[in-house]
């Protein structure tokens, strides 16, 4: 028996199994957000590593993370900007950022119209670091070594695969194996539901704001989200990014 249903024809035996298994499907746990240690050792890895491929991805993961991006949003990530603070690290305040890595990211996965699927997503990470190390220069340094950009237009992913001669490929690294090569280097065992994954690197910084009390506009521009009331697509505004970004700044220095 076939019912109607906005405009399309369903059938009542195919509505019954989809719902059985949604009746059957598992909790749906939240991404874990990093501990402040797991992001120190994150970083420290990054400065230390002896793999220059192992650096390049912890990099681009660290980036993630300060820019509150997803795996996905590295994929399509087709210009790098770095923007150092002219000033000297003694001039700085210790929550005042080294700079800022932005990224332009074409078709993001909130992308919700055409026109915005046209224009480039600011993804920006302030160059913070929590145990005092300088990460994104090792990253640059090791993206550079391997003959990556690291500036302007992007001819390899941001989290490219690498071939068994460490060549980087054009291929990018999906999120099960960002979330695996995460719980490797922080040592935390693989179980059948990983909650330490990859869009822990997303929800890091948007959790430490929230138990912050930053107000949830500025959290929703951290996180990329597009206002559903607002008539202007303020998250794809680089201007509309400084507020928010110095709200991470505090809260990281905090």
């Amino acid at each position: 028996m076939l019912f109607r249903s906005e405009g399309q024809l369903v059938s009542l035996r195919v509505a019954g199994v989809a719902e059985l298994l949604m009746r059957r499907a598992p909790i749906i746990e939240q991404a874990k957000p990093l501990t402040v240690e797991q992001l120190r050792k994150l970083e420290r890895e990054c400065c230390c590593s002896d793999s220059l491929q192992d650096r390049v991805i912890l990099g681009a993961i660290l980036v993630m993370i300060f820019g509150s991006a997803r795996v996905s949003d590295m994929a399509r990530a087709v210009k790098l900007i770095v923007d150092r603070d002219s000033k000297d690290a003694g001039d700085r305040r210790p929550e005042e950022p080294a700079g800022y890595i932005e990224l332009g990211v074409l078709g993001n996965k909130g992308a919700r119209r055409d026109a915005h699927r046209r224009m480039l997503l600011p993804v920006v990470a302030p160059m913070l670091t929590l145990c005092q190390s300088p990460w994104w220069d090792s990253w640059l340094e090791a993206r550079m070594a391997l003959q990556l950009d690291t500036e302007r237009g992007l001819d390899h992913p941001l989290l490219c695969r690498f071939d068994c001669n460490g060549v980087a490929t054009r291929n990018s690294m999906g999120a099960s194996e960002v979330g695996a090569f995460m719980r490797a280097v922080l040592g935390v065992p693989d179980q059948r539901r990983n909650l330490l994954r990859s869009h822990s690197c997303k929800t890091t910084v948007l959790s430490w704001l929230a138990k912050y009390g930053t107000p949830m506009p500025v959290r929703r521009i951290v996180g990329h989200h597009l206002d559903p009331a607002a008539k202007s697509a303020e998250t794809y505004s680089r201007d509309s990014m400084s507020p928010a970004l110095r709200s991470v700044a505090e809260v990281v220095g905090a």
